[in-house]
């Protein structure tokens, strides 16, 4: 048998996701596959479902996926998200 370690959850952030958020429901959009995991539960104003979403689909590493998880809290990750997506989509 395994041993494991039941890791905390993020704590929510009263930011809204904004751009992270939109981007994220035009992801699902576009792949219902995604979407479908979730079925009507789905957050796509708190950050912290979103940030959680986004590690989930982005094409990481697991080591790098694990980092993310790893922290103790999700600033590392949304930043990462957001450099990302301004990088992928330069305004």
């Amino acid at each position: 048998m395994a041993d494991i370690d039941i890791m905390e959850n993020w704590q929510e952030e009263p930011e809204e996701p904004g751009f992270i958020g939109e981007a994220l429901a035009s992801l699902f959009e576009a792949h219902p596959e995604h979407a479908s995991q979730y079925n009507d539960d789905r957050h796509f104003d708190s950050m912290l479902w979103v940030c959680q979403r986004w590690l989930e689909v982005l094409p990481l590493a697991n080591n790098q996926r694990q980092w993310f998880i790893a922290q103790h809290n999700l600033d590392d990750a949304k930043r990462f998200i957001k450099l990302l997506l301004k990088e992928e989509n330069p305004s």
